[in-house]
């Protein structure tokens, strides 16, 4: 029996969108897997995103002796941060003249496979672009990396004149990809045990950095993670490439390799709109069925200090 237009196409279309966009789309980039892995992927509701963070030392401690006086003067130590919701859609739209060109139900089930596959990779490639963007506060898509990763940019409202510690560190130099550049990097942003838990690069550069392992084994070989993603070592810690991640190749240095620690991370969803799929009513003037794939959240960074990148890299 040929599969009815209506119900049954609704129903399978909304399965397929609902049912494996998380794993679809979370899987899709190794900066989302291991954001999922590492338990960085939070869901709350609200108006906006608000956590406070720590920006000044307390000033009323010391030392003394006999009857020195002692500071009681009170220090604002904490502040918060503020980011708003950036909010995303896909339409995953089948017309009903591809329904009945496409005959039997495995035909009709193939074609909304393909649609919603294609909807599932467009959100996706949306998302991980924002990731790795100038994006900041008053853009509509996702804070991105690239604003997080400077030293003069504001950074979920908080403007870095007002707060020192409120700047990642940047290596701007036009260089190729030194190891002692990145040695550099890596230490730049660790603080006793509290380092880098994972570096994203292009591909350019990460097949750069796989030549040099030739001849430096020591800072590690290849591997696979769990999610399938392939991955380098440098000081123990992976070294993933993403096709998002900037950066025009051998011969420009405008390529990015961004040392991250996820501790301090957080890709904030929210709680009543994470994948969430609706059917809209069909337009009067197109004979078309329409669901629609939507996503609020926003990548927030607590601690900017703790980034480190290299923007002008030379993969040549």
């Amino acid at each position: 029996m040929a599969l009815p237009f209506a119900d049954q196409v609704v129903s399978t279309t909304t399965n397929l969108l609902e049912n494996f966009a998380e794993d679809n789309i979370y899987g899709s980039s190794s900066f989302f897997y291991h954001m999922k892995e590492s338990g960085q992927i939070k869901r709350q509701g609200g108006a906006a995103i608000q956590i406070p963070i720590e920006y000044a030392k307390i000033g009323a401690a010391g030392s003394y002796t006999k009857y020195d006086a002692l500071n009681t003067n009170q220090t604002d130590t904490t502040t918060g941060l503020k980011a708003d919701w950036k909010l995303y859609y896909c339409h995953a739209i089948i017309s009903r003249h591809e329904m009945l060109l496409n005959s039997g139900d495995s035909a009709k089930v193939s074609l909304i496979e393909t649609k919603t596959t294609n909807c599932h990779l467009k959100m996706a490639d949306q998302l991980s672009t924002d990731m790795f963007s100038t994006n900041g506060d008053s853009a509509t898509g996702a804070t991105g990396l690239r604003n997080a990763g400077s030293t003069t940019t504001t950074h979920h409202n908080i403007d870095d004149a007002d707060f020192s510690g409120w700047k990642a560190d940047v290596d701007a130099t036009s260089t190729a990809l030194l190891l002692s550049r990145m040695e550099q990097a890596y230490v730049d942003a660790t603080i006793g045990s509290d380092m880098p838990d994972i570096i994203v690069t292009n591909t350019a550069v990460y097949k750069k950095y796989w030549a040099r392992l030739t001849n430096n084994q020591r800072y590690g070989e290849g591997s696979t993670g769990s999610g399938g993603f392939k991955y380098l070592l440098f000081n123990g810690v992976p070294i993933f490439h993403d096709s998002h991640s900037p950066g025009t190749g051998s011969g420009t240095n405008d390529s990015w390799v961004f040392m991250l620690n996820s501790k301090h991370l957080f890709l904030y969803v929210h709680e009543d709109d994470d994948m969430t799929v609706t059917k809209l009513p069909s337009p009067i003037n197109q004979d078309i069925m329409v669901h629609r794939l939507t996503w609020t959240g926003n990548l927030l960074t607590t601690n900017r200090r703790m980034i480190s990148v290299m923007s002008k890299v030379d993969p040549a």
